[in-house]
This record gives C-alpha cells, structure tokens and sequence, in this order.
C-alpha cells in the first residue's frame, strides 16, 4: 500500500493513512494501527497485514491494519480491483 499521510502520536507511535491505485489515481482505504516498530515516509510502499476485509457503501475498509517489515522491496502497490478480489475470495 502507498503511505499517503504519517501521524506521530504523543507516545511517539505512528499512524499511516494508507491507499491503493485506483486507475492512475491512489484511493484511501484506512489508517494503519498506532505502533512504533516500523517507520516509513509519505509516497512509500508499505506492506500491511490485515485481518479481513469490509465493504463500505462503494468502497472497501480494512480489518485491522498492522504495518509489516517485508523481506524485500515491494515492486508495486496493490490495487482496489485487489482488494475487491480479495473480498469477494473470502466471501
């Protein structure tokens, strides 16, 4: 997922506002939970675990998103037509 916005919170956690490629357009689908391991700046990708997908109205929300180290680099961000599959998989 594409960082779009980082928040710091008072005990020095960070928050991610993250999004996926719509087109050549990038949509937000959430904030990442508050944590303090894994530290990344706004444009980067960034891996995210979920815990399940949700649909809202057009849309779609994510379930508890937690940043992730990955092994290696992350080639390209993940796309709603993804996450839409995604869904529909654990439909």
């Amino acid at each position: 997922m594409v960082v779009l916005k980082v928040e710091q919170t008072n005990n020095k956690a960070f928050i991610y506002t993250v999004g996926l490629t719509d087109g050549k357009s990038v949509t937000v689908v959430g904030k990442t939970n508050a944590q303090r391991r894994i530290e990344a700046e706004q444009g980067e990708l960034m891996g995210i675990h979920i815990d399940g997908i949700s649909k809202t109205g057009k849309g779609f929300g994510l379930v508890n998103p937690t940043p992730v180290k990955y092994p290696g680099a992350i080639a390209s961000p993940n796309s709603m037509a993804d996450l839409a599959k995604f869904f529909e998989a654990a439909s």
